[in-house]
């Protein structure tokens, strides 16, 4: 991990590969490289940290003008996040950028050292530059050399690759991990995504499984594993290309907050004919019976409030899965199941391997994604896009909020209510609840010294926890659990002293009574607490005690506002705590290594 950029054309390649870096940015990496092709060598240069500290040591390479090159930042796997690491790399006759994960890497090492191989990095992409090499220097074909190492290789991976001999050919092929080409006439573009060349072209040329790409100087040219050429269709990409910059916003983070009200208005607009919510899921649910929800992080969230409001509004059982658990549990599966997969990207490689999973199954699949050109989206049976456009920030916000909303949507269409009318004013109500967070700046700074945080609540307010514990330890790097309020005391009660807080949300009426008892046990024990609670509740004062007040709404629709202070908690400590807000660190946005 984390993504790949290519170029092969009529354009200086360094600025190409530097602008599609910059736009990768938000898939979260800890180093970053180049490579190009120069007349009698190929010219590599890498760094640990962030792409603008490469760009002043690629000038002397930017004034010979080179028009093919590959790039990459990468998000450490094997081995840690060092120059020497960091990608491209390069054997005797080619230099390569890499994705994914080769898990059978250690026994290729040991064979490619017997063979006389040397290596100066602790990863698997090296062993892959090494095998390419070795099936180059006995093939002479690029071409076969890239089929025949995926014979070799085991995991999920994507390649992009240059040859010293073949000076206006650019290389590419992906097994389990994506890789898609721009096209702009003679101009060919790689990338793990479109984003990596949307300011240059929205034409592209999708990649399939197993698939290899060889294009140049003579054009494009895709095969299949048994090296036959096979048909492509330049598509258009189908949703505009949005405004990526921070504005007067000094965080992308605290952009996508404030997006969140448009972000939900057009996911309603977009859902609605002739005034009621229409999914596209035909009858796809009339003979289930029971719904499993499979994600991870932050979808898995927004998951969990699926199972909430459907298992409220209908008579469905739905449970909910860890993706990268899903596979290896005891499934006992139906054919009156249907599988709901959420992800922003499309592209995190243990919701996918799920998917793959029960399509083997022959059982009912359905996505929840944002990216609408993903894996995750092709390969569902039916997709559900939640529109929330790009988001530069890696901790999510209006991905999640997205999500959720979607999952309201899907909801209330299962359970015949539309309730449209006051679903509708959650878009104003989001607005509301920002302009509310007037002392958060105050009580963002009781979390700035602290080492451990809880955060907990009752019935639908665990879940929200969940996120809001997440957002803290991301961003702020402070440890953080999240735990059901009335199980604090079987153990958890034990951590409980002055040097801790507990956010504590309580939404919902029913449950206010017994939540104010877990509180006043956290403080009876030195903790101090915050409280998420609407306007129109009474919560008493006390010392060691504040609170946040959102608008008072439907108590089901409470997570849309309630989700509003947890991610301006978490981002103003970040902020006062000095970390990177956007990119944090060990973090990545699209994981597509299991």
């Amino acid at each position: 991990m984390c993504g790949i950029v290519g170029f092969v054309g009529g354009k200086n390649a360094v600025d190409v590969l530097i602008a599609g870096l910059h736009r990768l940015e938000y898939r979260g990496y800890d180093s970053v490289g180049i490579a190009t092709m120069a007349p009698d060598s190929i010219e590599i240069v890498k760094t640990v940290g962030k792409v603008k500290m490469i760009e002043p040591i690629t000038k002397r390479i930017q004034e010979s003008n080179p028009t093919m090159g590959i790039g990459h930042t990468r998000w450490a796997t094997h081995g840690e996040a060092s120059e020497v690491n960091s990608h491209p790399h390069h054997s005797n006759n080619l230099v390569i950028v890499h994705n994914g994960i080769i898990e059978n890497y250690a026994e290729l090492r040991t064979w490619l050292t017997s063979e006389g191989y040397t290596f100066q990095s602790d990863t698997d992409t090296e062993v892959a530059a090494h095998l390419l090499d070795y099936l180059y220097a006995t093939t002479h074909d690029a071409v076969i050399a890239m089929k025949r190492s995926m014979d070799y290789m085991q995991g999920a991976y994507a390649i992009a690759m240059m040859v010293k001999d073949q000076k206006e050919t650019l290389y590419a092929f992906r097994c389990g991990s994506p890789l898609v080409i721009g096209v702009q006439g003679t101009d060919y573009y790689l990338g793990s995504d479109i984003t990596a060349f949307e300011s240059y072209t929205q034409q592209f040329i999708e990649l399939e499984e197993g698939q290899i790409a060889e294009m140049g100087s003579e054009g494009f040219q895709k095969y299949d594993q048994d090296l036959n050429i096979v048909p492509y269709t330049v598509k258009q990409k189908l949703e505009q290309t949005e405004n990526v910059e921070m504005g007067d916003y000094p965080h992308f983070m605290l952009k996508e907050i404030h997006e969140q009200p448009e972000i939900i208005q057009r996911i309603l607009d977009y859902y609605t004919i002739d005034g009621k919510i229409n999914l596209p899921i035909s009858t796809a649910f009339e003979t289930i019976k029971r719904i499993h929800i499979i994600a991870c992080g932050t979808a898995l969230h927004a998951g969990y409030l699926g199972k909430y409001w459907i298992e409220q509004s209908t008579n469905f059982d739905v449970l909910v899965h860890v993706a990268s658990e899903f596979r290896y549990q005891r499934n006992r599966l139906d054919s009156k199941d249907i599988f709901v997969f959420i992800s922003q990207s499309g592209e995190t490689a243990d919701t996918l391997a799920s998917l793959r999973f029960v399509k083997e199954q022959g059982l009912q699949t359905v996505a929840i994604v944002n990216n609408e050109h993903s894996s995750l989206a092709k390969e569902s049976a039916i997709t559900l896009f939640t529109k929330a456009g790009i988001e530069q920030s890696v901790a999510s916000t209006k991905a999640y909020s997205a999500q959720a909303m979607v999952l309201l949507l899907l909801s209330k269409q299962l359970s015949k209510t539309d309730e449209r009318a006051a679903i509708q004013q959650i878009p104003e109500l989001i607005i509301k609840s920002i302009d509310q967070m007037k002392n958060i700046m105050a009580l963002s700074e009781k979390l700035v010294s602290i080492q451990n945080a809880f955060y907990i609540g009752r019935g639908v307010d665990y879940y929200l926890a969940l996120e809001g514990s997440l957002k803290l330890k991301e961003i702020t790097y402070i440890h953080s659990e999240a735990i059901q309020a009335g199980e604090l005391k079987h153990g958890s009660i034990a951590l409980i002293d002055e040097n801790v807080v507990t956010v504590a949300l309580v939404t919902q009426p029913n449950l206010t009574e017994k939540s104010l008892s877990n509180i006043h046990e956290i403080i009876a024990r030195g903790g101090k607490v915050i409280v998420i609670a609407p306007e129109d509740f009474d919560i008493p004062t006390m010392d060691s005690l504040d609170v946040l007040r959102i608008p008072t709404v439907d108590p089901n629709l409470t997570p849309f506002l309630a989700m509003i202070p947890l991610q301006l908690l978490a981002y103003h400590t970040s902020v006062l705590r000095g970390c990177d807000v956007d990119q944090p660190r060990n973090l990545a946005k699209s994981v597509t290594v299991e």
